[in-house]
């Protein structure tokens, strides 16, 4: 259980990772569209202000999930040591 709640974990980090990579390929890609058009910086400000956006929006939700993932673990962790306690209770009746 304890493995599959770390494997979450990870894949909750690469997706932020793989994210902001997406994005600052849009903004690049932004940059070079405002520069070809000779245009003013209104393209890119556009393009950056919806970047930051989405970019914060996915954030937020990454960190609450992995909020969510470590306060089960916290909660799993205590019930193994009620459990360990129990048990080390069980052995010294013996």
């Amino acid at each position: 259980m304890e493995g599959m709640i770390i494997n979450e974990c990870v894949k909750a980090f690469t997706l932020r990772m793989n994210i902001w990579e997406k994005l600052f390929s849009f903004l690049s890609t932004a940059i070079k569209y405002d520069n070809y058009m000779n245009d003013s910086q209104d393209t890119f400000m556009i393009c950056l202000i919806i970047a930051s956006a989405i970019g914060l929006t996915f954030v937020v939700v990454i960190v609450i999930i992995l909020s969510t993932i470590f306060n089960d673990l916290k909660q799993l962790k205590k019930k193994i040591q009620l459990i360990e306690y129990v048990k080390s209770e069980e052995e010294n009746e013996d």
